[in-house]
């Protein structure tokens, strides 16, 4: 899963979506599949920009004061390949190993399950990528991987959404944003989805 940080073109996935695949592209519009050029940033080993011609109405960014325990997040993207979305209580932050055996642990945000979309059984690793949402539809961080015994989803924390997604291209047009409740977050995410706000990442090896 990936996100629009800018009109331009700009979007942020995680770098393990992408992990040893020769030719990324994101999935825009059923079988459009519009290749992507990806940079990488200096000390943010497990995520990347990826840059295309063109790009859909980037997500506004929360204000990392108004995060706090207790308050409920929301995931939409693809997992398992299809699309579905889950949300969660922050729990709040901690430190988990993200990337390779040897690098240090990154400062996340733990949350705690709170449901997900109710035809999707098992692992919901590929919203790997996607934003964690506050009920602004504002992106508080970027959603990392899952560990379902413990009834624990992971992002990253805002600092980390700001140095990644934070370009010089992005502006935001203050565009109204549909509230997220427990009740619509799958409705909201389709709208985010359709609109290609929110997008699936594939690969091609050959």
């Amino acid at each position: 899963t990936a996100f629009s940080v800018s009109k331009s073109g700009e979007w942020v996935l995680a770098r393990e979506s992408i992990r040893n695949c020769r030719y990324p592209f994101l999935n825009l519009g059923g079988h459009l599949g519009v290749r992507i050029r990806v940079q990488y940033k200096r000390s943010l080993d497990n995520y990347v920009l990826a840059v295309t011609e063109s790009g859909a109405r980037p997500l506004p960014f929360a204000d990392p004061k108004t995060i706090k325990p207790g308050m409920r997040g929301f995931m939409p993207g693809f997992p398992q390949d299809q699309v579905g979305e889950a949300t969660g209580r922050l729990i709040g932050e901690t430190r988990l190993k993200t990337g390779k055996r040897f690098e240090a642990a990154e400062p996340v945000l733990a949350w705690a399950e709170a449901g997900h979309t109710e035809d999707v059984s098992g692992s919901l690793n590929k919203l790997l990528g996607g934003p964690t949402l506050n009920a602004q539809s504002q992106v508080i961080g970027i959603t990392l991987k899952t560990k379902p015994r413990r009834g624990r989803l992971y992002s990253s924390t805002p600092a980390t959404l700001a140095k990644i997604g934070n370009t010089p291209s992005r502006t935001y047009d203050f565009e109204h944003e549909d509230l997220l409740t427990r009740r619509n977050y799958g409705i909201v995410s389709d709208t985010l989805r359709r609109d290609y706000r929110v997008a699936q990442v594939g690969c091609i090896q050959s």
